[in-house]
This record gives C-alpha cells, sequence and structure tokens, in this order.
C-alpha cells in the first residue's frame, strides 16, 4: 500500500512515523517481559520481529531482509 502511494505522489516524506499499539494483555507481551531480563538480546529481538510483524501485517515495511534474518537468529537462539 505505501508503496502504491509513493508511486502516485513521489513528493510523500519517506520516514513517516508509524504508531503502533501494544496489547499489554497478550500472552506474548507478558511473556517477553518475564524473560526480558534474564535473556535481553532474546527479549529484544522479538520485540523488534513484534514490531516488524505489525508493519507487514499494515503494508508498510519496505525491507524484510533484516526481519528473515532475525527470524533465523530467533530460532536457532530458541533451538539452544
Amino acid at each position: 500500500m505505501k508503496q502504491m502511494m509513493q508511486q502516485m505522489n513521489p513528493d510523500l516524506s519517506q520516514s513517516e512515523s508509524v504508531e503502533i499499539e501494544i496489547n499489554p494483555r497478550h500472552n506474548l507481551i507478558k511473556k517477553l517481559q518475564e524473560v526480558r531480563q534474564e535473556q535481553s538480546d532474546l527479549a529484544c529481538m522479538i520485540a523488534e520481529q513484534i514490531v516488524d510483524n505489525a508493519l507487514l501485517s499494515a503494508g508498510l515495511l519496505d525491507e524484510s531482509k533484516d526481519m528473515v534474518n532475525r527470524i533465523y537468529d530467533i530460532m536457532s537462539k530458541s533451538l539452544d
């Protein structure tokens, strides 16, 4: 969607801010809070992944290479 809008209006800002709403009662967010002290690196990767998932779902993620690499890192850490 974002790409289509930029094609229609090339003057659109490339760095528009996006607001993401997090549900603090969601099980994933609760578990993330529990592990963030003991596994801060993993918690940070998961938090970044949550943001990218939201952007991807909204059609706002321009580049997925970093996201895919992060998914591999998360999977690797979960198998340790």
